[in-house]
């Protein structure tokens, strides 16, 4: 496998979450970070006011584009009751890199990312389980996950559910 080139995507940040005084806010989440899973190279944005709040994961609709900033937009509110993560899957937006193999973007594959990530938030925020929002294909991945692992999720919203 090669390497993604991190030079660019590493310095990308998000602002911090702060109080209406602007100071920053303690013991919130404010991270755009890069993680591994299924030996791939992959990014998420975290953002809540509180790290004790319930995670919220979002799996985005479609292949090669980023939900990462339409989501914090339209999400924004919700990270005063929950911490919201936006997942750029394998080859989609910050996650797609020259030379990316194309070839391992399959539903099971993206279903099992999924799930490690999962894996790493319960154990991150100390959480049993989380919200799972889907949309469009990530309907598709969030209905395989739930199948799955019943047990790491509170609830599934759906939107644009495909069948």
């Amino acid at each position: 496998m090669r390497r993604a080139d991190l030079t660019g995507p590493a310095r990308s940040s998000t602002p911090p979450i702060l109080h209406p005084d602007g100071t920053p806010a303690h013991g919130s989440v404010a991270a755009l970070e890069h993680i591994t899973l299924g030996e791939s190279h992959q990014w998420v944005l975290l953002r809540g006011h509180s790290s004790t709040n319930p995670v919220v994961l979002f799996l985005s609709g479609g292949l090669d584009g980023s939900d990462i900033t339409t989501i914090r937009r339209l999400l924004g509110e919700i990270e005063a009751q929950a911490t919201v993560v936006t997942w750029d899957s394998r080859g989609a937006g910050k996650s797609l890199f020259a030379g990316f193999p194309r070839g391992t973007m399959t539903v099971r594959q993206l279903t099992a990312d999924a799930l490690e990530l999962v894996a790493h938030l319960r154990k991150r925020f100390g959480q049993k389980r989380i919200v799972l929002v889907g949309h469009s294909l990530g309907t598709v991945v969030a209905v395989r996950m739930v199948q799955e692992r019943p047990e790491w999720f509170s609830a599934y919203v759906s939107l644009g559910q495909l069948v």
